[in-house]
């Protein structure tokens, strides 16, 4: 049941967040460079920045 709730998700936002988790967690308790999770999350599309309607 446990890797059910890791890996089904009922959105694609979800969908990348469960991915996302399961990079960090394979990681271990060593933990994650900078660098690694950069090149583990390679699949994530940019996020463009939207404009703010404040002054």
């Amino acid at each position: 049941m446990e890797a059910v709730d890791r890996h089904v998700a009922d959105t694609e936002t979800e969908a990348h967040l469960k991915r996302l988790r399961e990079v960090i967690r394979t990681a271990g308790v060593k933990g994650i460079t900078k660098s690694e999770l950069t090149r583990g999350t390679q699949w994530l599309k940019s996020r463009t920045a939207t404009t703010s309607s404040r002054p």
